[in-house]
């Protein structure tokens, strides 16, 4: 008999370990890319983060059951985009906070000027 208060067999637990550590993994290698992704399609670096973001969120919760992670990510991704809502541009008035417990995705992004120009190109042609 197996009471609450009991703790059930560590295999279980190891899996869910591996499970999370693959997955941090994953996120770690492929969101700069994710993010590049979503900015070819006119999004700015902050609505590519957040997109792919969600991206990242959905995958989580569905993780077990993707047979091609990269390609399934591009495509939420890319809706997650789609669904912002547009919003008029506002004057920030103060610093952004750090984030305490990792760095921002968004450091990994860095574009040079020919990126840049070839991105607004890309956006202007919607």
């Amino acid at each position: 008999m197996h009471f609450p208060s009991q703790r059930k067999s560590s295999v279980p637990a190891a899996r869910n370990e591996v499970i999370r550590a693959g997955f941090a993994a994953h996120y770690e290698e492929n969101m700069a890319g994710l993010i590049r992704f979503v900015m070819r399609y006119g999004a700015t670096p902050y609505e590519a983060a957040d997109a792919a973001q969600g991206a990242y969120i959905e995958a989580f919760r569905v993780c077990h059951l993707l047979t091609c992670p990269a390609a399934w990510l591009r495509k939420v991704a890319f809706r997650q985009y789609l669904r912002q809502a547009p919003r008029p541009q506002e004057e920030l008035t103060d610093e952004v906070p750090d984030r305490p417990a990792f760095s921002c995705p968004l450091e990994k992004v860095v574009l040079k000027d020919e990126e840049t120009q070839v991105y607004e190109a890309l956006a202007s042609c919607r």
